[in-house]
């Protein structure tokens, strides 16, 4: 399938699909998963290892949801140590931009229950209670962008067709540190976006759950659909919807992030203070 344009689709390419997501949420409200950003068939899970965040608490989760801004670069600090512990050997090169990006994804899927959602500027997606999968891609895109991370390697990505279906996520696109990111169900990939179009697998090595799953679980059936379809490398060129930059509407945002990035670096030049001699 050819990827839509902007100028083909509205804002971005997004509106035909905000609309499908507001007819869905019209239709079946919050009655599985699956209704608002995923297919209909339940897949068999990949052996998928889980590896929580203690850092992403209620606490912390309170105070994103009342300032992300300034809450989610201060975490991005304190956490990082964390971040590169929970995800492993398999992630133990990626950048530092990486595992950023990581940790916005977990933190996206704590500030939010699922279900429907149409807005995609941060403090908006921060208070909202619940949010679909195109709210979880952009509040993590978000919280990344206001931690500093570059913003250049990021691509929200969205797809249609295949064992998920209507679906999106996000993709890190470092070179040597290339990611693939579900805030949705608070997965993280190890695998480019490249990898995906070629239908190639994901080792179950480079998956990890990093959100630790509720109990009674309600995104379990998407979940296993998420980490099959990566594990047995059936995302494919015929599903990709959209590859975007930013989400929708935030052009400027990412601009002004992108300015910050390409901003000369500040010199400060000392001027010599002659030393006075002690007095005879």
């Amino acid at each position: 399938m050819r990827r839509a344009t902007a100028g083909e689709t509205g804002d971005l390419g997004w509106e035909p699909l905000i609309r499908r997501r507001r007819r869905a949420g019209i239709l079946v409200a919050l009655v599985g998963a699956a209704a608002l950003c995923g297919g209909a068939a339940p897949a068999p899970a990949a052996p998928v290892r889980t590896a929580g965040l203690a850092c992403v608490d209620a606490r912390a989760v309170a105070a994103l949801k009342r300032d992300p801004a300034g809450t989610f670069p201060r975490l991005a600090r304190t956490c990082a140590p964390q971040v590169r512990r929970r995800l492993g050997p398999a992630f133990a090169t990626v950048s530092p931009g990486a595992r950023t990006f990581a940790l916005a994804a977990v933190a996206a899927h704590r500030m939010s229950a699922y279900g429907p959602s149409t807005v995609f500027d941060l403090p908006s997606l921060a208070a909202l209670p619940a949010l679909d999968c195109g709210g979880y891609a952009a509040l993590a895109w978000h919280l990344a962008r206001v931690a500093g991370a570059d913003v250049r390697h990021a691509r929200i990505v969205g797809w249609d067709g295949g064992p998920v279906g209507n679906h999106a996520q996000l993709a890190y696109l470092e070179p040597g540190s290339e990611l693939v990111l579900d805030p949705t169900v608070g997965l993280v990939a190890r695998a480019s976006l490249a990898q995906l179009l070629a239908g190639a697998p994901v080792s179950v090595e480079h998956l990890v759950q990093v959100a630790r799953p509720a109990t009674p679980d309600p995104l379990a059936e998407l979940r296993d659909m998420v980490t099959s379809t990566l594990h047995l490398g059936q995302f494919g060129p015929g599903s990709l919807i959209y590859e975007h930059p930013h989400p929708p509407g935030q052009g400027a945002a990412h601009a002004q992030a992108v300015a910050r990035l390409e901003a000369p670096p500040v010199t400060v030049r000392l001027r010599a203070i002659p030393m006075l001699r002690p007095r005879t």
